[in-house]
């Protein structure tokens, strides 16, 4: 299985309140992120959604679900898992915190990490069975 580790940073022009209602509304952080879509919300913490992803001349799309797995206002922490399935059996499964801290008073900082993939991509090739001739 192919690991892919992703860890960012940066700060936004905005408040920590501001920062952490958009962190929460997962129908306007879909918008952030190119070819993702949220089909279904389940409940508060459960999502249903796609997304369609390019890496070289593969494209893929995925169907999967996010459950928000905790909230933390006090300490501004946001934990979530990830699973989603590709059409041709590949799959996709993560996780993700977000922590948000006050740089100065306004504007905020965020980090996000961690992502686990075996997508067609990833995968070894296929190794045709020879026959002696």
């Amino acid at each position: 299985m192919a690991t892919v580790d992703i860890t960012e940073r940066f700060q936004v022009r905005a408040t920590p309140e501001t920062v952490w209602a958009y962190l929460n509304d997962p129908g306007r952080v879909v918008q952030c992120l190119p070819g993702a879509s949220l089909d279904e919300v389940i409940d508060e913490n459960t999502f249903n959604g796609s997304m369609k992803v390019k890496v070289g001349p593969i494209t893929t799309n995925y169907k999967g679900r996010v459950v928000m797995t905790e909230r933390d206002e006090t300490t501004r922490t946001v934990r979530m898992s990830a699973e989603g399935r590709e059409g041709s059996g590949g799959s996709v499964r993560g996780g993700m915190t977000s922590r948000l801290a006050e740089v100065e008073p306004t504007s905020t900082s965020a980090r996000n990490p961690a992502a686990t993939a075996t997508p067609r991509a990833c995968r070894p090739p296929k190794v045709a069975t020879m026959m002696p001739v």
